[in-house]
């Protein structure tokens, strides 16, 4: 038999083998989980993150790689995912309804944090640890809300809305996200490092929702749904129309353009009829 033909014969053997279960070389197992765990770490990555190899012998020797964050795209603030996201937060904010179940969008916490500490690199835990943190965090907060917002990467959506942080693959750019807090920190700073309270949001849905919390906050008070939901909805609004040049607003020819616009999409939202696509 020729080399040729014993390599493609090698190969089968060990493949047959693999699907019977019947694989006893701990060498070639222990490469497999290796490989599976590599998977892992860049699916933990996402589109958001690229895995780096570490430079120092005593840091690669340690099974450990960088997840270093890919340069954040700009421009994507009237892309579709943008309007899907502020669309699905707003309608949460203003009925409560989200297009995700709490199970679907569960992580556990702690399974995570032990993956990430044996095969992520402690500089990585920790920068992403610490978005969001009012600074006097505890190590074991800044794991766990690492492993909160890498597990939405891992999940690749929204944990409150259920939508993907990108609509396809291989689109111009991904879009920004910001890690928020579901319960405001301008209202509830005490829960700004609850581990809990963390997780990643489209960029500009995250302003959006803070802008309306930073109000409520300095009346003392926390914001509502549908201030939250109004405030979102006036970002859709005037990203939609930023390119749009209007009549000087107040002016007779701004409130005949502009009159029945408004009369007809109050009309629309009331009925729950708006959907943005």
């Amino acid at each position: 038999m020729h080399s040729r033909e014993r390599l493609i014969q090698a190969r089968n053997d060990a493949m047959d083998k693999i699907r019977a279960g019947t694989m006893d070389d701990p060498v070639f197992e222990n490469a497999l989980k290796l490989a599976g765990q590599g998977r892992k770490v860049e699916e933990f990555g996402g589109d958001y993150f690229e895995t780096i190899l570490p430079k120092r012998k005593s840091d690669l020797a340690s099974g450990r790689v960088f997840l270093q964050p890919v340069e954040r795209s700009h421009g994507l603030g009237t892309s579709a995912a943008t309007y899907q996201a502020m669309s699905a937060a707003e309608s949460l904010a203003r009925t409560g309804k989200s297009k995700i179940t709490p199970e679907a969008g569960a992580k556990d916490l702690p399974e995570i944090a032990a993956f990430l500490q044996k095969h992520v690199m402690p500089t990585s835990i920790s920068s992403v640890g610490t978005k969001g943190s009012r600074g006097n965090a505890t190590n074991e907060q800044i794991l766990l809300r690492a492993a909160a917002l890498y597990g939405d990467t891992y999940n690749g959506f929204d944990p409150k809305t259920g939508m993907p942080f990108n609509m396809m693959k291989g689109q111009t750019g991904v879009v920004g996200r910001d890690a928020g807090h579901f319960i405001g920190h301008a209202s509830r700073p005490d829960l700004s490092n609850d581990p809990y309270n963390i997780g990643y949001q489209n960029q500009y849905e995250n302003k959006g929702q803070s802008a309306a919390e930073k109000i409520a906050s300095q009346q003392g008070r926390v914001a509502t749904g549908t201030e939250i939901a109004d405030m979102l909805w006036k970002s859709i609004v005037n990203r939609t129309v930023e390119d749009v040049k209007l009549p000087r607003k107040g002016s007779a020819a701004f409130k005949s353009l502009m009159g029945p616009i408004n009369a007809k999409v109050d009309q629309s939202r009331m009925a729950g009829q708006i959907f943005i696509v």
